[in-house]
């Protein structure tokens, strides 16, 4: 970040589990070589099979990473919040991009350009261990939603996703989230399910006390019921 870096949004990128466990001296120089970018609302940070850029910290605001198929419809896969490093994969193949990355609402994000990481690592190679770590990281939260949408009935998948959802981004020993800011038409974009079955499946879940449903939002009152209805093991 140019000159002096905030020292509040500094502790608040150290709850990310990746930046909080890397070295201080690398969160440094990340944040030394980071700008700040602001992404209006319903704009675009890449499209698929643009150029890789670099690594980038949501700093507020969301995003949704997504695609539109060849017919026209939207598909949804997560979104990233607040704190959440990503794009390190073309740190490694150096390929395009294979998902469109929108802004849900104004968003601003840390940018660290792809030379300028590459510049880190000439200094001390272990930098590549750290983003591999970060790689790791999101590969097992993948196979989760694989096993969730391959094995799963609705039900199970739905709450599957609270809970992966209530546990992005939290640094270590930090509870999981109670309120998650996901609209249902595009929680029913991430379960390959018609917003109709998800809205049933969630009023399910808040007549037993495991939820509240709020305008734009899902409160989770009970997360070990949740679990339960999710039959997956968070660890």
């Amino acid at each position: 970040m140019q000159a002096q870096a905030d020292v509040d949004l500094i502790e608040m990128l150290r709850t990310n589990p990746w930046f909080g466990a890397c070295s201080v001296g690398l969160q440094d120089e990340l944040l030394e070589a980071a700008f700040l970018r602001r992404i209006d609302s319903g704009k675009a940070l890449w499209v698929r099979r643009d150029a890789p850029i670099g690594m980038f910290c949501v700093v507020s605001g969301a995003l949704r990473v997504g695609y539109v198929d060849a017919v026209g419809r939207q598909s949804v896969l997560t979104w990233i919040e607040p704190y959440e490093w990503f794009g390190e994969i073309s740190m490694f193949d150096g390929l395009a991009t294979t998902h469109d990355v929108i802004a849900e609402g104004d968003t601003h994000v840390l940018c660290v350009r792809r030379d300028a990481i590459e510049a880190i690592a000439a200094r001390d190679p272990a930098v590549w261990r750290e983003i591999g770590r970060l790689t790791c990281r999101k590969l097992r939260m993948m196979f989760l939603v694989i096993e969730g949408l391959s094995a799963l009935p609705i039900a199970n998948r739905l709450a599957a996703r609270l809970l992966i959802f209530s546990n992005t981004a939290r640094g270590a020993g930090a509870p999981p989230r109670t309120v998650i800011p996901l609209p249902q038409d595009q929680l029913a974009l991430m379960v390959a399910a018609s917003r109709q079955t998800v809205n049933r499946e969630l009023k399910r879940l808040e007549s037993k006390g495991v939820i509240a449903l709020r305008y734009g939002q899902i409160e989770i009152l009970d997360h070990a019921a949740l679990r339960r209805h999710a039959r997956i093991n968070q660890g």
